[in-house]
């Protein structure tokens, strides 16, 4: 089970923008109805709640929220030892538009 899933079905994601891994999304609205699910994005910062979309995701959104903390500096330093290609643009997300996941968002309807 996905992160994202088990946040919606403890009703933790109601009335906040997330996102899920895209193999989950199908049964993480389901488990979420009230939360506002963004379909194209590599992670959703709503605030106090920040949601992903996949393993490399999980770098970018961590760098987003040490940013926010700690500053830009201090994340690009980060990003730079650990020779990671910072993807800042949360919305830059490349399999939201393959055709098996469009298949599966097509279930959802």
């Amino acid at each position: 089970m996905q992160w994202s899933n088990n946040l919606a079905a403890a009703g933790l994601l109601d009335g906040h923008k997330a996102t899920t891994n895209k193999a989950f999304w199908t049964s993480s609205k389901a488990s979420g109805p009230k939360a506002i699910w963004i379909g194209k994005a590599r992670w959703v910062d709503d605030g106090n709640i920040v949601t992903l979309s996949g393993v490399s995701a999980a770098m970018d959104m961590m760098l987003h929220i040490i940013e926010r903390h700690f500053g830009e500096k201090k994340a690009d330093l980060l990003a730079r030892q650990a020779e990671y290609e910072w993807h800042r643009d949360s919305a830059l997300d490349p399999f939201a538009n393959l055709p098996e996941i469009q298949m599966l968002k097509s279930k959802d309807k």
